[in-house]
């Protein structure tokens, strides 16, 4: 969605949305591994680019924790950070800035699709989000992620600087 929604910006090519894609067909990951490597295969049908997009942002804000923020889970491996939250509880600033910005960009590409409906629906999440991502300022910077145990990691860096200001 992040992506999709730069290139109409950039393009104004918004017919891109309509061309059909199809899904990867997922393998579990066993209960007693973090992750596993594999070859993805291409589903047989498939929706729009828009619809493949709208279903990861959907996604997204299922998975918000305790403060409102983005589950981390295991997938930010970046410094270590895959340990914030494997049991199913961390949550990531960073992330709820991303998820901010993408949910911006896919209300204004919902106003293309005439869409008021899901435009709706994304404008009152994001100001859901950017009402938990204030409650993460601690003076002069953000917290980076609220681990499993909710243990605050206090930890300033360019991610939190620079996030908030991109979104």
């Amino acid at each position: 969605p992040y992506m999709v929604s730069h290139y109409v910006r950039a393009t104004g090519d918004h017919k891109i949305l309509d061309e059909k894609a199809p899904f990867l067909e997922p393998r579990l990951i066993p209960k007693d591994a973090n992750e596993i490597l594999f070859a993805q295969r291409s589903s047989r049908g498939g929706v729009s680019l828009c619809e493949h997009c709208l279903k990861a942002i959907r996604f997204s804000l299922r998975k918000q924790g305790a403060h409102g923020l983005p589950l981390i889970g295991t997938g930010d491996w970046n410094d270590g950070l895959n340990q914030v939250g494997p049991r199913g509880k961390g949550e990531s600033v960073w992330l709820g800035f991303f998820l901010y910005e993408v949910l911006c960009r896919f209300n204004e590409l919902m106003e293309l699709k005439h869409d008021n409906i899901t435009k709706k629906y994304f404008f009152q999440h994001a100001q859901k989000l950017k009402q938990a991502l204030d409650r993460m300022w601690r003076g002069d910077h953000y917290i980076r992620a609220i681990t499993d145990n909710g243990r605050e990691l206090d930890v300033a860096d360019a991610l939190t600087a620079s996030w908030p200001i991109i979104s």
